[in-house]
């Protein structure tokens, strides 16, 4: 280090030490372009007690902008990772110990069943057709090895260079046939492979969530898992696949049967699906769990209404009406509510009017009751 550069880290060091809490301003974090002084300027505004909070916000924001190595530095834990990289993490984390657990057990089954296999026996197994190979590579020169049996009475492989004459080696590899070695192991193949299915690779339900792997997992781990098939559930909804969906969600409810919210969720699905009562059944359960589910008794109307039961679907659509107003919802979800119940109604007069006259009659009273009652 030169007599300059340390006079110039002398003068910035002492520079740092002299900035008072009074040169600190708006102007001043504007204008500055050092970490390290920005590093300071928070310092000074934090040991302060943070009075100044939109002076201290300003720093740290200019400070990111001039360098983020030192910001995370400063505030290591400022960086959190959002719901859906947590439940990634998770259930990556948890799929990465089954496979674990499952290595381990073959292994271990494997060891305890090896002294009573009977095609162990103290031989190694070839590996990718070797004996195939070596048999189909005989068979070219099945002449000549028959010759040279006959000439000294005993076997000889003329592919060892060991135990052939030097001659009859060379002359067995120039005659060897690579093609039809290949075809016979192609061949060989083949036939094993004759008849056999492979596994169908769709998920299932029961795939790796069996009832007793559910009932061995620790809270957490259903949690992580619940959240991570949610997610599925839900991007698999918004791409349109909602069989999919459906079964993601399902899977959910098996780890975890007490979230309302999957229930409504998975009641959106199966009416889209056209099976209504399955989707009331779902949102009767959401409903069960949360009185204020909003969407569950939208659904639950929907479903309702289109199984023909139009006195209870208004009655739905009324009460989701009325929560939407409590919680000060959007217009543009208020409208949808409105339209649905607007439906309802119309389907609601038409069949009054259908009706025989001394069946009106004993139900007009009933039906002008439900359209007088207030959304509000």
């Amino acid at each position: 280090m030169t007599a300059t550069s340390l006079e110039n880290f002398g003068k910035a060091k002492e520079s740092l030490a002299d900035i008072k809490l009074e040169d600190i301003d708006f102007e001043a974090v504007d204008k500055c372009t050092s970490a390290a002084k920005l590093g300071r300027y928070i310092t000074l505004l934090e040991a302060d007690g943070g009075y100044y909070q939109e002076l201290l916000t300003k720093a740290k924001e200019k400070l990111l902008r001039v360098d983020r190595k030192a910001y995370y530095k400063l505030y290591p834990n400022s960086v959190v990772a959002s719901p859906r990289e947590a439940a990634t993490a998770n259930s990556t984390v948890l799929m990465w110990e089954r496979e674990l657990k499952s290595v381990d057990k073959e292994t271990r089954e494997r060891s305890e069943q090896a002294p009573s296999d009977p095609g162990i026996g103290g031989k190694a197994y070839p590996i990718r057709e070797v004996v195939a190979c070596d048999q189909q590579r005989q068979e070219p020169v099945k002449h000549e090895s028959a010759a040279m049996e006959e000439a000294d009475g005993k076997a000889r492989n003329p592919y060892a260079r060991d135990m052939t004459a030097m001659k009859d080696y060379y002359r067995a590899w120039d005659r060897f046939d690579v093609d039809a070695a290949c075809d016979a192991v192609d061949v060989t193949g083949a036939k094993q492979d004759e008849g056999f299915v492979p596994p169908v690779a769709f998920l299932n339900i029961d795939q790796d969530l069996s009832p007793e792997r559910v009932e061995s997992m620790s809270a957490a781990e259903r949690a992580a898992e619940c959240e991570a098939e949610k997610i599925k559930g839900n991007e698999s909804f918004t791409s349109g696949e909602l069989d999919e969906a459906e079964l993601h969600y399902s899977r959910a409810l098996r780890l975890r049967s007490d979230i309302s919210a999957i229930w409504s969720n998975r009641a959106l699905v199966r009416l889209k699906l056209r099976r209504p009562q399955e989707g009331l059944e779902d949102a009767q359960r959401a409903i069960a769990l949360d009185s204020k589910n909003v969407k569950a008794f939208h659904r639950r109307g929907k479903a309702r209404a289109e199984l023909g039961y139009l006195e209870e679907a208004v009655k739905d659509f009324q009460i989701a009406l009325r929560l939407l107003n409590e919680s000060g919802a959007e217009q543009g979800v208020k409208a949808k509510v409105n339209a649905d119940l607007a439906t309802a109604r119309r389907k609601l007069l038409t069949k009054q009017r259908e009706q025989p006259k001394d069946e009106s009659e004993d139900g007009g009273s009933k039906i002008q009751e439900i359209f007088n009652e207030s959304p509000n």
